[in-house]
């Protein structure tokens, strides 16, 4: 590979090897990583490599509402993952208008060797005014330059590090991939772990639940916490199956603790949904999946969520969070007033929960303004007719304040760090008797 230019993932859907052998050819030309996949297969291999660009090639007559074609530019679309799709059809047809609209390119031609060329070519023509690419007579060079100019802004090492030249990029994305490979094998070999954090019931001084929190168990057998690594789960496709393992961990957990205790009151646990969980299409179905294996009731599990999901794909969030509803499972917005439209977002979402973020809460007893916004955000919620949790409780004065302002719970290490799963049935035996 040149001196330079970034490696990217190119997923290259639908080009069999036995029929169209020179086309292959020409795109393995490319010096970036190349992953050769069938239609059918083609939405499970882009979730599992995370592809920076997509390149599909449809024959006629392709395929009047296949479906693993709708989901494939559905999701390339929510992740704004660049798709070229060539048609080898001397017609143009309905169907390759509808999938035009989320395309980079759309190609009519009988296909063949020299065709491809003049295809990149003119796309190469198409996008060098937005991509500053320097045409060249060379097709692998082109084709090079196309994708090396078409990273997609929601890359992190192209987003938040712009001081890098080339060369330090190029590091820095091969370093991002090699830990991205990491999380993978650490899933396979079961090293994540969830910690639980008490949630307390202020009124009643007596545990409501927890909030499970996941924990990496490093090569060295450190614990890791989650800032060294979910950001890049969540830039990878790895937050889909890290996600659900989540779920049905906490889902594992519930049914155990529900066998052991005599719980005479509720005791939920509550999950974070990841923003980019969002975008799956299939996110709610394997979580009722899952909640119906372990026998879980909406009184059992909450799910909590940030502002940040409802700012991504505000439709497809909404969507979700209506079929969490329709099940009657507790929905939690976290991190409440850090955002600028927090207001606007509990009178179009359906949330039953806000937990006021730590921020607030850490200073309100030496600091007037937070005392004041803490005790107005309480009010404001109760007026809505909605609970409150308080995050960040860590001092007994804390307590004392929420408990005048009428908050409903607080979660902080006031009360306890987060647990392993043996702490925290530890934590148990102190308000629940075993059976």
């Amino acid at each position: 590979m040149e001196s330079g230019k970034i490696r990217l993932n190119i997923l290259a859907v639908n080009f069999p090897e036995i029929r169209h052998p020179e086309i292959r050819a020409v795109i393995e030309m490319s010096d970036h990583c190349i992953a050769f996949t069938s239609l059918d297969n083609s939405y499970s291999s882009m979730i599992k490599i995370f592809p920076d660009y997509i390149i599909l090639y449809l024959e006629a007559p392709m395929l009047f509402g296949d479906s693993s074609l709708e989901r494939l530019k559905s999701v390339a679309d929510k992740l704004r993952i660049p798709l070229a799709v060539i048609e080898a059809s001397e017609h143009k047809n309905e169907y390759s208008f509808k999938v035009n609209s989320h395309a980079s390119e759309l190609i009519t031609s009988p296909f063949g060797k020299n065709f491809f060329f003049r295809y990149i070519d003119s796309l190469i023509r198409i996008l060098s005014s937005k991509c500053g690419i320097r045409l060249n007579s060379d097709p692998a060079m082109m084709i090079n330059s196309m994708l090396t100019g078409l990273i997609s802004s929601r890359r992190l090492d192209v987003n938040t590090v712009p001081e890098l030249d080339s060369l330090n990029r190029q590091s820095f994305n091969e370093e991002r991939r090699k830990l991205e490979a990491r999380l993978w094998s650490a899933l396979e070999e079961k090293r994540f772990r969830l910690y639980y954090q008490p949630v307390m019931s202020l009124e009643q001084d007596r545990i409501s639940g927890f909030e499970a929190l996941i924990r990496l168990v490093g090569e060295d057998g450190m614990i890791l916490s989650p800032d060294k690594f979910i950001p890049v789960a969540e830039e990878s496709s790895l937050i889909a199956p890290l996600g659900l393992w989540i779920i049905e961990e906490a889902c594992r957990q519930i049914s155990s603790w529900k066998k052991k205790f005599i719980l005479e009151s509720s005791l939920r646990v509550n999950v974070n949904i990841s923003p980019r969980q969002f975008i799956f299409p299939d996110l709610t179905k394997n979580i009722f999946t899952l909640t119906e294996k372990y026998s879980i009731d909406p009184d059992d599990m909450g799910f909590e969520i940030t502002e940040s999901a409802l700012m991504g794909d505000m439709e497809s969030a909404n969507i979700s969070l209506l079929e969490f509803k329709s099940r009657n499972f507790m929905l939690y917005m976290d991190d409440f007033g850090t955002g600028y439209s927090s207001l606007s977002y509990l009178m179009h979402f359906p949330v039953n929960i806000i937990k006021i973020d730590q921020s607030f809460v850490k200073w309100m007893h030496i600091d007037d303004q937070s005392e004041i916004l803490v005790k107005s955000i309480i009010n404001l919620a109760h007026n809505l007719g909605l609970k409150v949790v308080a995050e960040g409780t860590d001092d007994e004065s804390h307590i004392a304040l929420l408990k005048s302002f009428g908050c409903d719970y607080a979660q902080g290490y006031y009360f306890s760090k987060p647990l392993s799963s043996d702490d925290a049935e530890t934590f148990m035996n102190k308000y629940f008797r075993k059976k």
